[in-house]
């Protein structure tokens, strides 16, 4: 497993912005809606502000629906680097894990918890283009 070297300057952002089409709600411009997500250290002067994103799940089943296709992760970094010519927006995310098959009961929400490998965070740096 070769990494390319990367001797250029990294960037390193607070923040992302993601836009998405949304055909059930159309308060947006034709359904077309915009999110921050972001990722600061302290937020206002208090606590780190982590957003979680969902990423999509590569490994599910092909008629995989709903949650069961999709990852969960915390925004830990976002930052970019060049490589021959080519930017590539990343983040360095921690990982999470539904808590059982099913959405909770009382809540109709899914639960989930951080993994953890060796008693320390599953960290792990993923393309931004896999954000959804």
């Amino acid at each position: 497993n070769e990494l390319p070297d990367i001797s250029g300057k990294t960037y390193v952002y607070n923040s992302a912005r993601a836009v998405f089409y949304a055909p059930s709600d159309l308060s947006g411009l034709g359904g077309l809606h915009h999110e921050r997500i972001r990722s600061v250290s302290s937020w206002y002067g208090g606590a780190a502000h982590r957003d979680c994103i969902f990423v999509g799940n590569t490994d599910a089943e092909p008629d995989a629906e709903g949650f069961t296709n999709l990852h969960v992760a915390r925004v830990f970094l976002f930052f970019s680097f060049n490589h021959d010519g080519v930017t590539y927006p990343c983040a360095l995310v921690q990982w999470f894990s539904a808590v059982g098959d099913a959405p909770d009961e009382e809540t109709t929400m899914w639960m989930v918890e951080p993994d953890f490998r060796r008693s320390k965070r599953s960290l792990e740096v993923i393309h931004l283009d896999t954000v959804l």
